[in-house]
């Protein structure tokens, strides 16, 4: 649909299409448009199934010289931007990797660490919930772009994960450990 066109706003305009769009906000705008249009088309047949037809993506890069943007859609069309007050954005599965990103992006993160506690994040996500697992595909795009774009396929015998999940699992384990027994159960 977007790389056909989305219908002009106006007769005589030519069909709206992805490769077009001026701006990332402007590729945000037309990627919730397509969403809606497309959450519409299949309303009427997901609601006699009752099934919910609720869905988010994640749009993000930059178009010609426009600063690296990433926005979080939504099933009806609307969109929010990464920006400074939240540092970071996620779909799907949220609880059980969330408080980590919480607890420890900013927006100042360097990118390999933010890497890092990203990939923490889903190694805790995949240890509470079975329907969750690798691979995981990564791709990370520098905001200078003289840097290399990163694209990784991480599966299930990657070395890097493997031992980021078994110190992760030794740390928090070390680190509860260290912390004093609640004094209220001193005795029992």
């Amino acid at each position: 649909m977007l790389a056909e066109g989305m219908p002009p706003l106006a007769d005589g305009d030519a069909p709206r299409r992805l490769a077009d769009m001026p701006s990332m906000f402007r590729a945000a705008q037309l990627v919730g448009e397509a969403m809606a249009h497309a959450r519409e088309d299949v309303r009427e047949a997901l609601e006699a199934e009752k099934v919910s037809a609720g869905i988010s993506m994640l749009v993000g890069g930059r178009i010609g010289d426009g600063p690296l943007k990433l926005y979080m859609l939504y099933a009806e069309g609307n969109f929010i931007e990464c920006q400074q007050d939240q540092p970071f954005l996620q779909i799907g599965e949220t609880k059980y990797g969330k408080p980590i990103l919480d607890r420890v992006l900013t927006w100042e993160t360097p990118i390999d660490e933010a890497v890092k506690v990203g990939l923490i994040s889903f190694d805790s996500t995949i240890r509470s919930n079975l329907a969750v697992g690798r691979p995981i595909d990564l791709i990370v795009i520098p905001s200078d772009r003289t840097d290399t774009v990163v694209k990784r396929r991480i599966a299930t015998d990657d070395p890097y994960f493997n031992d980021l999940s078994a110190r992760w699992s030794m740390l928090l384990n070390e680190s509860r450990a260290t912390i004093p027994a609640p004094p209220f159960m001193m005795g029992l």
